[in-house]
């Protein structure tokens, strides 16, 4: 509970990833993606319920043993790779008739994240009380939005409509969102159908524990970074 608020985690997952095959039950160190973020929300003394949404009765059963589990299974229609996500925690609220709370999202694809970390992450956010939501993000420079072209009537244009050809260190930092956490109350979601509000906070994440698993490349460097980090 923050803010007087209870905390409600849900973790979405579902059959059918194409950028890595089964990407939600690989292993590491033993347990699947989505056990291992089972585990760092149900022992957070701040997240009141976790909730897993899924349309794969293999997943569903994990979910069960953690008794975390939605009601039924997810249905189709927002269980194609098109449906949004947003859309799928908007369904989950009304299915478990989720009243006056935070909504913690949780995507099993930050496999570096930590309970240190997601302690800090809702610590920071009921502090500093201006906000009304709050997301996670890194840094990065590469490439930088100013720098990237588009092709427009056959012709190379600048994305941004920026000038591409100044020095790196001239240009303004910016931040990518790392998907490791959003947290909004669950009348902003549906309000706004986003985790975003006019007041978001950002939680700083160093690249390091930043990984988000899209592709094989990504498995790479999960197998890399988990040498060179700290890493349960």
């Amino acid at each position: 509970m923050i803010r007087n608020k209870k905390v409600i985690s849900i973790i979405p997952v579902r059959k059918g990833s194409t950028g890595i095959k089964n990407k939600n039950l690989i292993l590491i160190n033993g347990k699947s993606l989505l056990e291992r973020t089972i585990i760092l929300s149900k022992k957070n003394f701040l997240i009141d319920k976790t909730i897993v949404s899924t349309n794969c009765k293999k997943m569903w059963k994990i979910a069960r043993k953690y008794n975390c589990t939605s009601k039924d299974l997810r249905p189709k229609n927002l269980s194609t790779k098109y449906a949004s996500t947003i859309d799928v925690i908007k369904h989950e609220i009304k299915k478990n008739k989720l009243n006056d709370c935070y909504i913690l999202l949780l995507q099993v694809t930050s496999p570096l994240r930590t309970s240190e970390l997601t302690y800090k992450f809702l610590k920071s956010f009921e502090k500093n009380k201006n906000y009304k939501s709050a997301a996670s993000a890194t840094f990065f420079d590469h490439p930088h939005p100013f720098k990237v072209q588009i092709i427009k009537d056959k012709k190379l244009k600048s994305l941004m409509n920026k000038e591409s050809m100044v020095p790196r260190q001239k240009l303004r930092r910016v931040l990518k969102l790392n998907g490791m956490f959003y947290i909004a109350s669950k009348k902003d979601i549906m309000k706004q159908k986003s985790f975003f509000t006019k007041s978001t906070m950002p939680f700083i994440v160093n690249d390091e524990h930043s990984l988000n698993l899209d592709n094989e490349f990504d498995l790479v460097m999960l197998k890399y970074l988990k040498k060179k980090i700290r890493f349960r």
